[in-house]
């Protein structure tokens, strides 16, 4: 299953893991140009929703090895420290990115394991 992110950015979920692939933009903020992420890595989900009034949101993959949580001042101070993480995948504030975010998100949902 494929998602589209914010500047060129395409996950895609596959049975064993997940991949991010990052546009020149995208980099040249410092994100990485290839992700990938066990799904077995994977231990929680971030989310920051975009809003019309706030800007672009992200879902942000928390791994065994990346487990801090970002609490940012404010929204743009968590945006951009979320941006810096191989995991994040940020969607715009427009119609295609809250729709996308919405649905990477409930697919992820789906695919989380109970916890118990």
């Amino acid at each position: 299953m494929s998602f589209k992110g914010y500047i060129n950015t395409d996950v895609t979920l596959h049975s064993d893991r997940i991949e991010i692939t990052r546009g020149r933009l995208r980099r040249a903020v410092g994100q990485q140009a290839h992700t990938v992420i066990p799904w077995q890595d994977v231990v929680d989900i971030e989310v920051l929703k975009p809003s019309i009034g706030g800007g672009v949101g992200y879902v942000r993959l928390i791994t065994q090895a990346d487990r801090e949580l970002l609490v940012g001042r404010d929204r743009r101070s968590q945006l951009k420290a979320a941006s810096r993480k191989p995991g994040t995948v940020v969607f715009s504030n427009l119609p295609g990115g809250f729709r996308e975010h919405k649905r990477i998100l409930a697919t992820l949902m789906e695919c989380a394991a109970p916890i118990g």
